[in-house]
């Protein structure tokens, strides 16, 4: 997986398990170019531009969830890392189409072409601390997002396709307490005109 993205075997050589997973996926974003910051770095800018307030739904102090992380058995980290891996392979096939239709409205094709990491799925898993964090992330945005909701003007939320569009996630929750979800047509953007015939 490493070779195939073009990244250096060199600062794989001294990684436990757990490290080179985590490598693995920043380097896959490094070499697609790929930019996690965003949208919210230029929503932030363009917000800071407005001097429009923004603020972040929840702080949190991730240092002791990594000492967790960095003590999970090795049999515990190769099984992360194969989901780092299996990342990677999907990434791979997939993250092109998929910021090509993100970047055109097309919301049809942009699921068909995510998937959640699966490095995060075994990382939370795995320590509790982790799945302590996530929860809260998800319990704190519809609050957050719910409260906005009875306050005047317009607000602005920026939450991650997982967590927006997951079973358990941000929109079944605000449904369930009787939000009015609107959302795009979900229909693919026209396919491109075929080939001419050789």
């Amino acid at each position: 997986a490493r070779a195939a993205i073009g990244a250096d075997a060199g600062g794989y050589r001294t990684d436990i398990p757990i490290r080179a997973a985590v490598r693995l996926r920043q380097d896959f974003i490094k070499k697609t170019e790929l930019e996690y910051r965003e949208p919210r770095a230029t929503v932030e800018r363009l917000a800071s531009r407005q001097r429009v307030p923004t603020m972040p739904v929840l702080r949190f102090d991730v240092m002791d969830a990594v000492r967790d992380l960095l003590k999970l058995t090795p049999d515990q980290q190769r099984a992360c890392l194969s989901q780092a891996v299996e990342d990677v392979t999907w990434a791979r096939a997939h993250a092109l189409a998929a910021a090509r239709a993100w970047a055109v409205g097309d919301i049809r094709t942009v699921k068909d072409h995510y998937s959640e990491s699966r490095l995060f799925s075994c990382v939370i898993a795995q320590v509790e601390r982790m799945g302590d964090i996530n929860a809260r992330a998800t319990a704190e945005t519809v609050a957050a997002i719910d409260a906005a909701l009875n306050q005047p003007g317009k607000t602005v939320a920026l939450v991650a396709m997982g967590p927006l569009l997951r079973r358990d996630g941000v929109l079944a929750r605000l449904k369930a307490k009787g939000v009015t979800i609107e959302a795009p047509v979900e229909r693919s953007a026209r396919p491109p005109a075929p080939a001419p015939a050789a």
